[in-house]
């Protein structure tokens, strides 16, 4: 990984923490497509977690096709100042994390950021981390992307 590519999945990162929610659209095995809000944690190399019931409609799409699309925004700044108003998407693949050391590592950094979220395991929730594969940083109303990697 380049310098540039450094900076930009940086920018990426220092956005993305900014932000607690984001939008996954999801699409199952027939076709259907599914959009729903989730809480995400970034991690410093732009995958991001999240916690998702693999019984929800978009547990299961994800369990049965992992391409997913994610849009974190910080849509509140649109309405004080449209300039500052940014937009990140992250396509890529996605997997459910199985118990165990990864899971632990990936849940207890989950929940520093996210504590209130801790009470979803009691009820049969997973974790899961989507790997980018596409990602786009849209900064104001700029036609072009401030970050456009394809990894």
């Amino acid at each position: 990984m380049g310098n540039a590519q450094e900076a930009d999945i940086a920018k990426v990162v220092e956005f993305a923490k900014e932000q607690d929610c984001g939008t996954i659209a999801t699409v199952s095995r027939e076709g259907q497509l599914h959009a729903t809000y989730v809480v995400q944690a970034i991690l410093p190399n732009s995958e991001v977690i999240f916690v998702a019931s693999p019984f929800s409609q978009h547990g299961k799409n994800i369990l049965q096709n992992p391409n997913i699309s994610l849009l974190i925004d910080n849509r509140g700044e649109a309405i004080k100042n449209p300039h500052r108003f940014g937009r990140l998407v992250i396509d890529g693949s996605i997997r459910m994390l199985e118990d165990g050391p990864e899971f632990e590592t990936f849940k207890n950094y989950y929940l520093e950021r996210h504590p209130y979220q801790a009470r979803f395991f009691n009820y049969g929730a997973k974790l899961f981390i989507l790997k980018p594969q596409l990602i786009k940083l849209h900064m104001g109303f700029m036609p072009m992307p401030a970050v456009d990697l394809k990894l």
